[in-house]
């Protein structure tokens, strides 16, 4: 897989959203996030996706109290001191970026794994498994906005991103472990035991950054006969990324055996509806809708950022392993988690 970054925040198909109401603007709120908070990955593991959000999908009326609960909504625990770390926020304009984002993928897989590209997880490289490799991919396919007979390893993808990223969280300062995650360590005698308590009381991974926003994207199909034209394009742009964007007959039926919706992650159903009619175009006998359009049109750029919302685009979670202080019970952890990590991707 190629990813081409033509813009600072790689976005990621994750999770779901926050709609503002009529009125105000998601920058509006101060919402928070579990950084310093750890979890349990394999406790939905294959599913964490869904845990990603505040507001039901296509809430209406979200109300400052509600933007007040935490972005992630399983079960997360304290294991830093208060004051011996804070949350550094960068925002951002809340805007979208004007420069596409492109990423050239060989096959189904590698278009997941572009999906997810800012989602780190210490222990794996495949981030996305644990996130939805669990969700059936005819479900998958919907959400992409492409037909589930062109959601499979013999095509080749093109997936196109316009980001709006509003703010990113990281941990700051000097972390370190509080008083009840020294207890839970040492008041076993033997560390399996210890091993067996850590997990099961404070989980596996704690979060160290969030990055929030959200984008529209649009994914192609090629066959792969077209791939040497594909991957000589994407070559050439490193040096050239204007390429891309002139290369329109490229992202059009001329070259495409597929053209998926123009999809807004936040609010998909609002944009299909609002929106996306307005993105269509007409080759021979084919309709298709071009993300780029947008770009020709500053009113409905402007319109697109009045439905979007708020939502995780980006994560790290690292290992717990790195704030054990007792090198055998943290090798154990880091064996433990290993072998889990290895038996969850296989059965999934």
């Amino acid at each position: 897989m190629r990813l081409h970054v033509l813009s600072p925040l790689l976005i990621s198909l994750a999770v779901l959203v926050l709609v503002p109401r009529s009125g105000m603007t998601v920058t509006d709120f101060q919402y928070r996030v579990p950084v310093g908070y750890s979890v349990d990955i394999f406790h939905r593991y294959g599913q964490m996706a869904l845990l990603f959000k505040i507001l039901p999908q296509e809430q209406d009326l979200v109300t400052e109290q509600n933007f007040g609960h935490h972005l992630y909504l399983g079960k997360a625990s304290q294991i830093f001191s208060p004051r011996s770390y804070y949350t550094e926020t960068t925002p951002h304009n809340g805007t979208f970026r004007l420069r596409p984002r492109f990423d050239f993928c060989r096959g189904s897989y590698e278009l997941l794994q572009a999906l997810f590209a800012d989602f780190h997880i210490d222990g794996t490289d495949k981030p996305h498994k644990a996130l939805i490799s669990a969700t059936p991919p005819k479900w998958i396919a919907e959400r992409l906005g492409i037909e589930p007979t062109y959601f499979n390893s013999s095509f080749y993808y093109v997936l196109v991103r316009l980001e709006r990223p509003v703010r990113r969280v990281r941990l700051a300062g000097d972390p370190r472990v509080n008083r009840r995650f020294k207890r839970s360590a040492a008041a076993a005698p033997d560390p399996e035991a210890a091993n067996d308590k850590l997990i099961s009381t404070f989980g596996t991974h704690y979060f160290s950054n969030f990055a929030t926003g959200d984008f529209v994207y649009q994914v192609y199909a090629y066959n792969p006969q077209t791939s040497p034209k594909l991957e000589e394009l994407f070559e050439r742009s490193e040096a050239e990324p204007h390429l891309l964007n002139g290369s329109s007959r490229l992202f059009s039926p001329w070259y495409a055996s597929h053209i998926g919706r123009v999809t807004l992650a936040s609010a998909p159903f609002k944009f299909r509806q609002m929106i996306a009619p307005q993105l269509g175009k007409q080759v021979w006998f084919r309709y298709y809708q071009s993300l780029f359009l947008l770009l020709e049109s500053e009113h409905l750029l402007r319109e697109t950022e009045r439905y979007s919302g708020v939502m995780v685009t980006g994560m790290r979670l690292n290992g717990l392993q790195h704030v054990i202080g007792n090198s055998t019970l943290r090798q154990r952890f880091e064996e433990v988690v290993s072998n889990m990590f290895l038996l969850w991707e296989h059965n999934l």
